[in-house]
């Protein structure tokens, strides 16, 4: 096996002092590894990586997405990897939601954690990583990327440094950093991903909520479904979203939406669909347009029909980014960029964009072309498909539609799939 090693560093500089950190990302060319006991050479191409240490296609050149999920069920699931992506910001929750993940895995070892811990360097319990993990985070199968919080900027930036510590995993997890998980959080994602009837399948939701004091979370009865939009930013974009509450059901349930608190898919999604770096304090559009650029690259989207985590929404007092001077300026040109790949149109003349597509804001346009919109679907229909008017900003039809016809138990109606080609 032929194996490159980059060595990263950044220099961060607060005030006089001075923070290096240094990173080591593997870039794989040929196989991660070969399962023992022996397996095929199609389950062995599974994890051949053509460049970037990202799955990209198999041995016989088979494109992202096609025959992926039918060669990673002839790898016995408890073996199959999952790369964990992780951002937080000054969390002192983050280091518990590692300990109870490790604790509730059904098999740790195939985990591998890429965590962006934007935290203060002076406050002990913001350190994401566990006090008895500490100098020990190959052995935890951790990289950490320690930034002093005020060189912070922002949830979907973080991402994007996470994302960049992938090494060849079956699965692309990702998550908040404040969480609770369910006992064998990591086969249940598994199994409702190998019963999705999509070849490229996105699980997401907003995850159902923790309650104070309570530790126990399993085999709980209702589970959340991502069926709707609640509001509208101020920029014309939708978000954030509606969780309704519906049965538990060994199904997962078709949706128009992402949400940021869990997306799970194949490994490969990060060559087709890598994360933007140009969105510094993005929060309110991060979602729409991830889902909108998963969509339009030909995945589909679902709600598992059951808990693999619980979140912790309600944290009054914990430290937010907003506390981060200028961020707001640095939001709104991320917001625009967000209509600018949105290709969103004006609501006065709706046969103009909102931001013209020769504009000269190099903000706007650099590598348009690498973190924009795929070419599977348009825009124009996917906003057909979840029930949007863009112009009038109205969601009414498409509310009604996903969380009426879903909310029951399976055998799901197939009329989702008619409104891929748009509404006549």
């Amino acid at each position: 096996m032929t194996t490159n090693t980059k060595k990263l560093m950044m220099l961060l500089t607060p005030g006089l002092m001075t923070l290096i950190w240094v990173m080591s990302i593997q870039t794989h060319e040929e196989t991660y590894y070969a399962h023992a006991g022996g397996v095929d050479s199609e389950v062995v191409a599974v994890r051949v990586k053509q460049h970037n240490g990202v799955l990209s296609a198999d041995a016989t050149g088979t494109p992202v997405g096609t025959g992926i999920k039918e060669k990673l069920r002839r790898i016995p699931s408890t073996e199959r990897t999952i790369f964990v992506n992780i951002a937080a910001f000054r969390d002192s929750e983050a280091s518990g939601t590692l300990l109870d993940m490790k604790m509730k895995a059904r098999n740790f070892s195939r985990i591998h954690i890429g965590l962006v811990c934007q935290r203060d360097m002076t406050v002990a319990n913001e350190k994401c990583v566990p006090v008895e993990w500490e100098g020990k985070e190959a052995e935890y199968h951790m990289t950490v990327e320690d930034i002093d919080a005020k060189h912070a900027k922002g949830p979907t930036f973080a991402r994007h440094r996470a994302s960049l510590m992938y090494k060849d995993e079956d699965y692309f997890m990702m998550i908040d950093s404040h969480n609770t998980f369910v006992t064998d959080w990591d086969e249940k994602i598994i199994h409702h991903h190998d019963i999705c009837e999509s070849e490229k399948c996105v699980l997401s939701v907003y995850p159902m909520g923790s309650t104070e004091g309570q530790t126990n979370y399993d085999n709980l009865k209702h589970v959340a479904y991502l069926c709707g939009n609640a509001q509208w930013h101020g920029s014309g974009y939708p978000g954030p979203f509606i969780g309704s509450v519906y049965d538990v059901v060994d199904a997962n349930r078709p949706q128009p939406y992402m949400g940021a608190g869990l997306v799970f898919t194949h490994g490969g999604v990060l060559e087709e669909i890598p994360f933007d770096p140009h969105l510094p304090f993005l929060f309110h559009g991060e979602e729409i347009l991830l889902t909108v650029r998963l969509w339009t690259h030909g995945y589909d989207l679902y709600s598992p029909g059951d808990n693999i985590l619980y979140h912790h929404y309600y944290r009054p007092g914990k430290p937010r980014m907003e506390q981060i001077p200028q961020w707001a300026v640095h939001q709104s040109r991320s917001a625009r960029r967000v209509q600018y790949l949105l290709q969103l149109p004006s609501p006065k003349d709706p046969s103009t964009p909102v931001v013209p597509r020769d504009t000269k804001e190099t903000y706007l346009t650099i590598e348009a072309d690498k973190y924009g919109l795929g070419s599977v679907r348009t825009v124009q229909q996917y906003w057909k498909f979840a029930g949007i008017d863009i112009v009038t900003r109205n969601h009414d039809e498409g509310n009604k539609y996903w969380c009426q016809t879903y909310k029951g138990h399976p055998p799901y109606s197939d009329d989702w799939k008619k409104r891929i080609g748009g509404l006549s």
